[in-house]
């Protein structure tokens, strides 16, 4: 680069500007009029001066024209490369990152691996990831047609994978994909964990069999790794052979994106259980 601007350097002292280039052009038409109007007194000599000042316009445009080339040693406007914009500071990537955010689910929430993804690259961006991270900022924004979008990101991490190297990372995106298409193909209610169950009487806990044809107080725990869901849950008691034998229904409410929610309540525990399992189920779906 230093010596890009010392070769340019050479070439300003050596032609000059557009100054003096037109500062000396001048002073010669002046000199050939004034001796043409001297040497050729009348309409000659004014025919001559004229076609002097019309080759001095002519030198004036093609002056012009070196001086935009760069001849002059000046940094042309014209075959000058302007220094790129990073990505990161692009006019698209800021307007789809300035969009108001909703929470993501934890499942297709991907900030630290974007993270890494950003300073593997270390600025210096290719489309496929250019293409990536756009639209997932567009997810973050995205609420009514998150899945929808979910699968723009998706489609964007195939050409993603092919520039990357780092075999870690590599994994890291595959997993990516794989978190999406699980999202993307699950109900409204299937994101919805039970962390935590327990039967107890009195305060102390106990088995389903210690509380046979009993009243207990079942306890859970439930976390919404997905979209906000209105939710029940669905206690479900079976015998020691797997048979059915009573569902009890605990309707929870709605539950928002990364929500958590703890039931309480008392149930009647059939005589003849040996298990209880709890499932979650669409409130909507569980009222049809």
């Amino acid at each position: 680069m230093a010596d890009d601007s010392a070769s340019e350097q050479a070439g300003g002292e050596e032609f000059g500007n557009f100054a003096s280039f037109m500062l000396v052009a001048g002073m010669v038409t002046a000199i050939f009029v004034a001796a043409f109007l001297t040497a050729f007194p009348g309409r000659i000599g004014r025919y001559f001066g004229g076609i002097t000042i019309a080759i001095a316009l002519i030198t004036f445009v093609v002056g012009l024209t070196l001086d935009l080339l760069g001849f002059f040693g000046n940094e042309s406007s014209l075959t000058r490369e302007e220094e790129p914009i990073p990505f990161a500071e692009s006019e698209e990537y800021q307007r789809v990152r300035d969009r108001p955010n909703e929470p993501l689910p934890s499942r297709i929430n991907f900030s630290e691996e974007l993270t890494e993804l950003k300073s593997y690259f270390d600025g210096d961006v290719p489309k496929p990831a250019q293409s990536f991270f756009i639209e997932y900022e567009q997810l973050k924004s995205s609420t009514d047609r998150r899945k929808t979008q979910a699968s723009s990101v998706r489609s964007a991490l195939n050409p993603l994978i092919t520039v990357v190297d780092d075999d870690d990372l590599r994994d890291d995106l595959e997993r990516m994909g794989d978190e999406l298409l699980a999202y993307i193909e699950s109900g409204p209610a299937d994101n919805v964990a039970v962390t935590s169950m327990t039967l107890s009487r009195d305060g102390d806990e106990r088995t389903v069999t210690e509380t046979q044809g009993e009243k207990a107080q079942l306890s859970a725990t439930l976390h919404n790794h997905g979209e906000p869901v209105s939710i029940e849950v669905i206690a479900r008691f079976s015998g020691s052979n797997g048979s059915k034998l009573q569902d009890t229904s605990l309707p929870v409410g709605q539950l928002p994106t990364e929500g958590r929610t703890q039931i309480d309540t008392d149930v009647l525990v059939p005589s003849a259980a040996t298990d209880v399992q709890l499932s979650v189920v669409d409130a909507s779906e569980a009222a049809g």
